[in-house]
């Protein structure tokens, strides 16, 4: 026969304070928001093996970038 041992249903999870929680979301959203417009490591190879300007490969990846 098993037994089943049951958690205690009055457990309670930690709390940010009104301090903790504007920093998570702020960091959150600066995150968020920060991303989309980091470059990456591929534009570099990606204009030498297209041949394309600087200029080019701009106008081509910016839309895959910008929010709709």
């Amino acid at each position: 026969m098993s037994s089943v041992t049951a958690l205690p249903s009055h457990r309670r999870l930690p709390v940010l304070g009104h301090g903790g929680a504007f920093r998570l979301h702020a960091s959150t959203l600066v995150g968020l928001l920060a991303a989309p417009s980091a470059p990456t490591p591929l534009c570099a190879l990606y204009q030498d093996a297209w041949h394309f300007s600087a200029m080019a490969l701009t106008v081509v990846s910016a839309p895959m970038r910008s929010p709709c």
